[in-house]
């Protein structure tokens, strides 16, 4: 997520360049870096980024990339379909090659983001640290947005693999050694048992 009432690129991390606003921010062009979704003037705008948190701290950094494909839907904040500033029902998205997604021009209120969690992946640590940059889990609920132009790009969701290797190879070994600990400790005992019995 991010500071409330913000809409400057600067005041946010790495792949980060959404936040929050109203009125005059935005200004249909693209606020974050590699992706061409921008929000509108006409009517509200919710949006965010799913990443892959290869630090597992819940936090966004600049090496960390997006997810594509990732499937998201819309609900207003009592759960009903939201709904575009034409009255339509609002589909779902998906996030572009840069793991950012956009919902534009919805009718003004206050949304629920619900992800469809990437196969493979797992949700990471929630709600780390500041707004800005951070990770929801399984949804995400926007800024009350009451008028055109407003826009709450903050609400990103954080994925760890579910698979995922020792990033330093260092942990395997470590594990190994344990494991060879166990078994030399349970012959151990167990010929002490045999001793003792046999005398």
């Amino acid at each position: 997520m991010s500071p409330e009432g913000s809409s400057k690129r600067s005041d946010y991390p790495g792949n980060f360049n959404g936040g929050s606003g109203n009125g005059s921010g935005a200004n249909n062009t693209p606020v974050w870096n590699g992706s061409d979704l921008a929000p509108t003037d006409e009517g509200v705008n919710v949006g965010g980024f799913v990443w892959i948190d290869s630090t597992k701290n819940g936090r966004q950094s600049s090496s960390e990339r997006g997810i594509s494909g990732v499937v998201l839907v819309l609900v207003d904040e009592y759960g009903n379909p939201a709904r575009d500033i034409n009255g339509n029902t609002v589909l779902s998205t998906v996030t572009d090659s840069s793991g950012h997604y956009l919902f534009p021009r919805l009718a003004p209120g206050k949304y629920r983001v619900i992800i469809q969690d990437p196969s493979g992946y797992r949700s990471t640590i929630p709600g780390a640290g500041q707004r800005a940059g951070d990770s929801s889990k399984g949804s995400a609920v926007s800024l009350n947005l009451s008028q055109n132009g407003d826009f709450d790009l903050t609400l990103d969701f954080g994925y760890v693999p579910t698979q995922n290797l020792p990033a330093t190879g260092q942990e395997m070994p470590s594990l190994r050694i344990g494991f060879i600990s166990l078994i030399l400790g349970i012959c151990f005992v167990l010929r002490r048992r045999l001793r003792f019995q046999q005398n």
